[in-house]
């Protein structure tokens, strides 16, 4: 092989730059020794991820008890003291501005005497860009008995799983949890170690829902699979190098879907209430619409790794 063929074979792995293909070998042997400094950073980048989630696992403990308190108040279970509802509506407004909105409110809304927070997380989940695409019309008397969402985080292995709390009897499944759980790593990639980019996921399990006869709402009158946002709980896997790139790039999306449920909507869920708080457009429904073409896969999630392979 000609100096041209090898060339032209590393322009095919990866772009080269100009500048680099007019470089000494001086000069080249710096870079390597850079390259070699790089691989210490990611090293010590995978002892830093490593770290934070043992504080994400220690401090999961003192904001589950914040989280705790929070379902109180959703479920009627405690109503909140004066003190402790001091916290203004609507941050993004003045004192006067909000007082007139409130009495607005009141006067098409009189006391009816009901507990808690209503739909508070159908509400919260609508007020994401993130999700309000993904919740269908038929997901959304389901989401009405969600009473409450919570996350867990395991050191050893390196994992999180969310958790979905449901009344009782809801009318739709027998479940009252339904959990999807994470194992991930902060370990780097001895075959590539420059690809490294933080925690990834390892594998992804999901509780089976267990429907009432005629309640799947992840499935039309006619038995078919049709969108639905508890298709999220279809997707699972292990990570595998001979997993298809649909697969992969399925999974990869359900992974950044965890992370947003667990960073934002769980820590911040009343600010998604309110409306105050603003997430990013979400690539979620680009991945969906690729979905649709796809023979391999009906409307919706692909369901799990096996399935798909079939």
């Amino acid at each position: 092989m000609d100096v041209m063929d090898i060339a032209d074979l590393a322009n095919e792995t990866v772009e080269l730059p100009e500048h680099l293909t007019q470089t000494t070998s001086d000069v080249r042997r710096r870079v390597r020794a850079l390259k070699k400094l790089q691989l210490e950073s990611i090293k010590i980048q995978a002892e830093f991820y490593a770290k934070v989630h043992e504080l994400e696992a220690e401090f999961s403990k003192v904001t589950a008890e914040l989280g705790a308190k929070r379902a109180a108040v959703v479920n009627g279970q405690h109503e909140p003291t004066a003190e402790e509802s001091s916290a203004p509506l609507l941050h993004v407004l003045e004192k006067e501005e909000l007082s007139e909105l409130e009495r607005e409110w009141d006067n098409n809304n009189p006391s009816n005497g009901e507990t808690g927070i209503p739909d508070f997380w159908l509400n919260v989940f609508k007020g994401s860009s993130s999700f309000a695409d993904m919740i269908q019309e038929h997901d959304e008397p389901v989401l009405k008995h969600l009473v409450d969402l919570t996350y867990s985080v395991e050191v050893q292995p390196q994992a999180f799983t969310l958790t979905f709390k449901f009344a009782p009897n809801n009318g739709f499944f027998t479940n009252t949890e339904i959990t999807k759980r994470y194992e991930t790593s902060t370990a780097v990639d001895e075959k590539e170690p420059f690809e490294y980019q933080g925690p990834y996921w390892v594998s992804i399990e999901g509780t089976q829902i267990d429907w009432l006869p005629g309640k799947d709402v992840t499935k039309d009158k006619d038995g078919e699979t049709q969108e639905s946002v508890f298709n999220f709980f279809k997707v699972t896997g292990k990570r595998d190098d001979s997993l298809p790139e649909t697969a992969l790039a399925e999974l990869e999306i359900d992974y950044d879907i965890a992370q947003t449920i667990r960073d934002e909507i769980i820590t911040r869920a009343v600010l998604y209430y309110t409306g105050e708080a603003i997430d990013g457009e979400s690539d979620y429904d680009d991945f969906d619409d690729e979905e649709d073409s796809d023979d391999d896969c009906e409307d919706g999630c692909c369901g799990t790794i096996e399935e798909m392979d079939e």
